[in-house]
């Protein structure tokens, strides 16, 4: 699986964040965007649940370049049928968590423990070790709006740099997503122009 982040940002939802709607698995998807020089620029709508067509963006993007990312993604989750089940039942689980928060002031450290717990699942499945190296949040009138935490990479290089060696995961409680890159400021400001070294 980590081959989804290597300069790469994912995120996942079901297109139902807000709406008050039961989250279901239907729906579930992951957005792919390319932050590196290869394919830079280029967004994968990719459906779960197996139901909705492919989506590109920018839609002109060249049937190459679509074959080129779709059989990378494909390499990624039919290699092994089970860890992809896995995947996806531990995104959706996940997501749907967050329809079930407390959200008063005194359930603000079980929260914090729960982003904890969702953080070191969802990371295991990027690296053998999901410890969290470091953390962050948001929180507005008591209710945590996103948890960011930071998890080494596998394999790491001793020449490689500092932002190469980690891997950040996003819980965006007010939009039941899920952002996953290897680039803090692609998970911060998405599609938003950036310099890139």
């Amino acid at each position: 699986m980590k081959k989804l982040i290597d300069n790469q940002t994912i995120d996942f939802d079901n297109h139902s964040a807000g709406d008050g709607k039961e989250i279901t698995v239907k729906g579930l998807h992951m957005h792919k965007r390319m932050n590196g020089k290869k394919f830079k620029g280029v967004d994968v709508l990719l459906p779960l649940d197996g139901e909705i067509k492919i989506e590109f963006r920018p839609k002109k993007t060249s049937t190459k370049i679509q074959k080129q990312i779709i059989n990378e993604i494909k390499k990624v989750l039919k290699k092994n049928k089970a860890k992809r089940e896995e995947f996806i039942n531990t995104i959706f689980n996940v997501i749907e968590r967050y329809s079930n928060l407390e959200v008063s002031g005194d359930s603000f450290n079980q929260n914090i423990q729960l982003f904890r717990e969702n953080a070191v699942k969802i990371a295991a499945l990027f690296s053998k070790d999901g410890t969290i190296r470091e953390e962050m949040y948001q929180i507005i009138d008591s209710n945590i709006h996103y948890f960011i935490t930071r998890h080494k990479k596998d394999k790491l290089k001793n020449n490689q740099p500092f932002h190469q060696k980690n891997f950040y995961i996003k819980q965006d409680v007010k939009r039941n997503r899920i952002k996953i890159s290897d680039d803090l400021e692609a998970l911060n400001y998405g599609n938003e122009k950036r310099t890139f070294k």
